[in-house]
């Protein structure tokens, strides 16, 4: 994948838009380049050259999302076109939201990771799908973590779905304020305002589960 500390500068243009719209400074900027180029065929990232930008950043220490469950969602969210593909641009902008962005940004980000079908409301099923994708992952981290543990596959999915059936139920009791089961932005920004936090726990290690960025 190359050298994750080459410096590969922005265009002037590209760097200037950019950072009259964001905090990013240009060691930051510089960065977020670096790791896009590094990787990118054609100026154009695939959702799994995504990946490995992401462990670019990581290693830069710039964001901590290679092992996030939602960056299959996240890939999908930052393709403002919907082109199958970030260009420089989107990937730039994308994470200025991530690393940068108002905490009502990232609650908008959250959901239209949730809005799984693009409806701008989050179903029950929605809502339950990325609370189990969420949860699976905090086990998984907790598991490669840690090789004395040996809790099989199922037992992780059935653990998962418990979790997310119980947080689910809970979110639309408390949010759902006309009984849709249906969850709109409103409805889902009171969720994040909440602050959940909630733990994925296996033999007395836990971990703590982002549900929201």
């Amino acid at each position: 994948m190359g050298n994750s500390n080459k410096k590969v500068k922005v265009p002037k243009q590209v760097a200037e838009n950019f950072l009259s719209q964001t905090n990013f400074n240009g060691v930051e900027n510089d960065i977020l380049a670096g790791a896009f180029k590094t990787v990118a065929t054609d100026g154009k990232l695939t959702k799994n050259q995504f990946n490995h930008a992401l462990k670019e950043l990581h290693s830069a220490g710039l964001t901590n999302l290679i092992d996030s469950p939602f960056t299959g969602r996240l890939f999908e969210s930052l393709d403002t076109n919907n082109d199958g593909i970030l260009d420089l641009k989107e990937f730039l902008g994308g994470f200025s939201l991530l690393s940068k962005g108002t905490p009502e940004q990232k609650i908008a980000l959250s959901f239209q990771l949730y809005d799984l079908n693009n409806d701008k409301f989050v179903c029950c099923t929605e809502f339950h799908t990325m609370i189990k994708m969420a949860y699976l992952g905090a086990l998984k981290t907790i598991i490669n973590s840690n090789s004395e543990l040996n809790l099989s596959f199922i037992n992780a999915e059935e653990q998962a779905n418990e979790f997310a059936e119980e947080l689910t139920r809970q979110a639309f009791d408390l949010f759902d304020k006309n009984f849709d089961q249906l969850l709109s932005f409103d409805e889902f920004k009171q969720f994040a305002k909440s602050q959940p936090q909630v733990f994925a726990a296996l033999n007395d290690i836990r971990t703590q589960v982002e549900v929201i960025f």
